[in-house]
């Protein structure tokens, strides 16, 4: 079974999503949404695979994938017996610019 690591920026965006559905919409909402955050992310000890390889989604190499819970994208690597969380990120924000610097707008109309 893996273990589950997260990168400090990961732990960031916990809180933030946290914080940010505190103001909004309440404390019992914050614990139900990052309850279920968590346990979706638990899953991945046992099936580490189970995300979908964001290569395919870019067409750009990357050893990244990501299961999507609660409007929000988890992104991950598997590395040995680890699942590392990386991003936890809102389906809103622009994923690639977050995870790799790179506007995913100017890389779609570049490509037009």
């Amino acid at each position: 079974m893996a273990s589950i690591e997260y990168s400090p920026q990961a732990v960031e965006d916990l809180k933030e999503l946290e914080r940010r559905i505190k103001v909004d919409w309440g404390e019992k909402a914050a614990s139900k949404k990052t309850r279920k955050l968590f346990t979706e992310i638990s899953r991945l000890k046992q099936f580490p695979f189970s995300g979908v390889n964001l290569g395919g989604m870019i067409d750009v190499p990357t050893n990244y994938r990501y299961n999507f819970v609660e409007k929000n994208y988890v992104f991950y690597y598997i590395e040995s017996q680890n699942v590392w969380i990386v991003r936890i990120l809102d389906a809103r924000q622009d994923f690639m610019y977050q995870l790799f610097g790179h506007d995913l707008k100017s890389t779609d109309e570049e490509n037009n």
